[in-house]
């Protein structure tokens, strides 16, 4: 499953974007609210490895990569978290990282505004 905006592709995450992702969540300004803080570029291997492939998996994150649409350089990446929580009361947690050079330009509002479509109506 793969987006399009206007200034994005959005896709799932792959291990050629190890280091792209290294790049901008070892930056101590980046990592200090996020839960995953790579010391090394094996660390996103291992993490790129550990999400999951299928989406909506209870109990799971399925992690999308966010690459401008002109140039496809990855800027950011959103996690989805799929609750475990009963079967009618579908729930997910969402988080999202952005490379600094990129915050403040509307990326993630533009990103999320897709993927919360497409979890509501999709």
């Amino acid at each position: 499953m793969e987006f399009t905006t206007k200034r994005l592709n959005i896709r799932p995450i792959r291990l050629e974007d190890k280091n792209a992702l290294y790049e901008y969540r070892s930056d101590s300004e980046t990592y200090k609210y996020l839960s995953f803080i790579p010391t090394d570029v094996k660390d996103v291997e291992d993490f790129i490895q550990r999400s999951f492939r299928d989406i909506n998996i209870q109990g799971t994150w399925f992690q999308f990569v966010l690459l401008l649409k002109d140039s496809q350089l990855l800027v950011g990446d959103i996690g989805v978290h799929f609750l475990d929580t009963e079967p009618e009361n579908k729930q997910v947690e969402i988080g999202y990282t952005l490379n600094p050079l990129y915050r403040n330009k509307g990326i993630a509002n533009e990103a999320l505004t897709e993927i919360i479509d497409y979890l509501f109506h999709t």
